[in-house]
């Protein structure tokens, strides 16, 4: 090891004792605190920074594309490995998916400010936040005691969209869900809980969240696709707005380029460079499963891969750079179902959309970031040979010494702890055409009408510029914490800006010994002291008045 590089590791270490002296950790503060968990992302950065000084030297990404897999959990994940190199008769059967080869890994943890387990709500809100929240609200601060407060001063307002626009970036997202689902919601929706889509929904907030695709940040948005046409229309268009109002068209008329579209061929046709603002609404729900138009011989919606395809294009006229984000939203509704036939098409169609992603920028300019937000109770039981399919069951065995049981039981390998799959008990074996069949439901042990998240770790890949610093063990809210800090898109807290600016030495370009001792000294003295946020909502209290029983958990989503 050379010498400079000895003394800048030295160097390094410094921020470490510093915080320890003069900065309050994470312990310092509250769980709904964004300083607690700013402190928990900054803690991040500095380790990779010390283990890998070698970062200091590489430019930050112009672009970041998160890829979110609705309920894409580990055991999904491998399952789809599995199926997928049997399907091709490859024998390496853990050849990796798409994004399984991307340099950095790691796990994050999913869980809500309340529970355990999560719904896509809290989830994606810690994702794109940084943030954990209550579960089924988007955009609500913790201390709000309503799930639809009359107060704005509940809204959460430092988000990575926020900061991307603040800085001048694009904005985009695509989704095979409604565009007013969870995880896109998340991106935009203010001061509202997860089911109040429109006027007359179930649960009646006043900003319902299709009328927020009219504001900002939504409205500034560059590129919005998925589904949902029926929560913007009104019941005069078949619609299910109450309040006489069409959110598309009344998005046409914000100003500037702007385009619906509602058909594939609307988005074959479009011209990205003549083209400022797209909203494609291609139906009146959830975009219909890919296996399903591929049985029928028909497409009656764009892929997953196409709108993301378009999106790229559209966004990456920004010279400034650009945030997108895509999502894999009907992985989770088949999971809901236990339909892992349809679960398996979802994720290729996910994989896909990646695959098109990376090959259409550049790897020096823009990170991909591949995870999910949460996982099902789902798993891969038993000890089925590698010869047979993943989608067969097997008998119960058990070993006692050097005799062999075999009891009448059957185990499936594709195993859903709850769902519509109940089957009472396992005696019956079903056969392999009926396990074939595309909507065949893998069995459960207990009945519901959906099937549950699960409350594991789940996986990320990146790959990109930085993509290090989303390796190891991860919060989800640090997900939101490294891409804002890369974007240089917050002002709750330093960012690799900060680092270039302050010590003088631009990022990429710091080759020589001068400029590495200038960013260390920076780190040491200055990045991972606490920046002080001056907004209200630094600090917010936790109400456990708010807490109620799951009602419906399993149709969350």
């Amino acid at each position: 090891m050379s010498f400079w590089v000895w003394n800048l590791l030295c160097l390094l270490q410094i921020p470490t004792m510093a915080s320890s002296k003069n900065v309050e950790s994470s312990d310092s503060y509250d769980l709904d605190d964004i300083r607690f968990w700013n402190s928990i992302g900054r803690r991040n950065i500095e380790k990779k920074l010390q283990l890998n000084p070698h970062l200091l030297k590489v430019k930050p990404p112009k672009n970041v594309i998160l890829f979110v897999g609705d309920g894409m959990g580990i055991a999904t994940v491998t399952s789809a490995r599995i199926n997928k190199n049997q399907k091709a008769g490859i024998p390496h059967l853990n050849k990796p998916l798409y994004f399984e080869k991307f340099p950095y890994s790691g796990l994050v943890m999913t869980s809500s400010l309340d529970h355990h387990v999560t719904d896509s709500a809290a989830s994606a809100v810690a994702l794109f936040t940084g943030r954990k929240v209550k579960t089924r609200t988007l955009g609500i601060l913790p201390s709000a005691k309503e799930r639809c407060p009359n107060s704005t001063s509940y809204d959460i307002v430092d988000g990575i969209t926020e900061g991307v626009l603040q800085k001048g970036l694009s904005v985009g997202f695509v989704t095979t869900t409604r565009i007013t689902h969870a995880t896109p919601a998340a991106l935009y929706a203010k001061g509202v809980e997860r089911h109040a889509e429109y006027d007359e929904a179930e649960v009646r907030c006043a900003r319902d969240i299709a009328k927020q695709l009219l504001s900002y940040p939504a409205s500034e948005f560059k590129v919005l696709m998925g589904g949902g046409s029926r929560c913007l229309m009104d019941k005069s268009r078949n619609g299910l707005r109450g309040d006489g109002r069409n959110i598309d068209l009344e998005w046409l008329r914000l100003g500037g380029s702007r385009k619906v579209l509602r058909t594939p061929s609307d988005l074959d046709q479009v011209d990205a460079a003549n083209v400022d603002k797209l909203l494609g609404i291609f139906s009146d729900s959830h975009l219909p499963y890919y296996l399903s138009e591929k049985l029928k011989n028909r497409k009656t919606v764009p892929r997953l891969h196409e709108m993301t395809k378009k999106a790229v294009e559209v966004l990456q006229k920004d010279e400034q750079g650009f945030f997108l984000m895509v999502e894999g939203g009907t992985i989770d509704i088949a999971e809901h179902e236990n339909w892992m036939h349809v679960t398996f098409s979802e994720m290729y169609e996910f994989e896909k959309a990646i695959q098109v992603a990376r090959e259409m920028t550049n790897p020096n300019e823009t990170l991909i970031i591949v995870t999910a937000d949460h996982g099902h109770s789902f798993t891969l039981p038993g000890y089925l040979h590698a010869k047979q399919s993943i989608l067969e069951s097997s008998r119960v065995v058990h070993r006692g010494g050097n005799t062999v049981d075999r009891v009448e039981n059957w185990l499936p390998t594709l195993f859903f702890a709850v769902g519509p799959g109940y089957r009472n008990g396992f005696k019956e074996h079903p056969s392999n055409a009926e396990i074939e069949q595309p909507f065949y439901r893998h069995p459960t042990p207990v009945p519901a009408p959906y099937g549950y998240h699960g409350g594991e770790d789940v996986g990320i890949w990146a790959d990109g510029p930085l993509a290090e610093l989303f390796s190891s063990s991860l919060e989800n809210t640090e997900v939101a914490y490294i891409i804002k800090f890369l974007l240089c898109a917050t002002t709750t807290d330093y960012t690799i800006c900060d680092v270039s600016r302050s010590s003088g030495v631009t990022l990429g370009s710091a080759d020589s010994l001068d400029g590495f001792v200038k960013i260390a000294s920076f780190l040491a003295s200055s990045l991972y002291s606490q920046k002080k946020d001056s907004s209200p909502q630094s600090k917010q209290m936790y109400d456990s008045s708010y807490d109620d029983e799951f009602q419906g958990l399993g149709s969350l989503g």
